[in-house]
């Protein structure tokens, strides 16, 4: 976090000292975060606020404005005046990351696609629905005892598959072996949800 923290600071005091270098900064500077306090930006904006106080010397307000999947945060920064005196934390969120990877897993784009949501038409005719996490109501709650499955023709594409998601950026949770049902490995995305690959036993 150390290191991230630095490489932030580094970019907004770039940023600050865009402004008249010679007065800036001159009143409290306020740094918007389009999430929820106590989260991993708001943590972070926090350390950086606290580091930024110390070389400017002036005061650093954290403003946390939820909202929309961070649209609300992200406008009310737009509104401000360009002075250097408002900074916005911004970060990919997980959810454009997961309809990414999902687009590759299951080899098709969404049918339907916003800043919050993702549908998805699997081959059966099923439709699979994408929401990013925080925004989804009712709120979605950590996963667990849920899982996704694909199922594959033989073993060797269940070995296969895994090396093509470990590609993609997945963690594994259960290397392939041999289970009751088939052979099979598990997966989680981004967000932890659990995926689960598996050849059928033959029985």
């Amino acid at each position: 976090m150390q290191s991230i923290a630095s490489h932030a600071i580094a970019s907004l005091l770039f940023a600050a000292a865009l402004p008249a270098l010679a007065q800036y900064p001159g009143k409290p500077i306020h740094i918007v975060v389009p999430s929820a306090p106590g989260d991993g930006s708001d943590l972070t904006s926090r350390l950086i606020g606290d580091k930024l106080a110390a070389v400017l010397g002036q005061p650093v307000v954290i403003e946390n404005k939820l909202g929309a999947g961070g649209v609300v945060g992200t406008e009310y920064a737009a509104r401000q005046p360009a002075d250097g005196y408002t900074l916005i934390m911004a970060n990919a969120g997980s959810h454009a990351i997961n309809a990414a990877l999902y687009s590759k897993l299951l080899g098709s784009e969404p049918v339907e696609s916003s800043q919050n949501f993702a549908m998805f038409i699997l081959p059966n005719g099923t439709a699979f629905g994408l929401w990013a996490r925080h925004d989804v109501e009712p709120r979605a709650t950590l996963p667990g005892g849920t899982e996704l499955g694909f199922t594959v023709d033989s073993d060797d594409d269940v070995r296969s598959t895994r090396d093509a998601w470990v590609g993609l950026g997945l963690k594994i949770l259960q290397e392939p072996t041999q289970m009751d049902f088939g052979y099979t490995f598990t997966a989680a995305d981004p967000d932890g949800h659990r995926l689960r690959v598996y050849k059928p036993s033959e029985n």
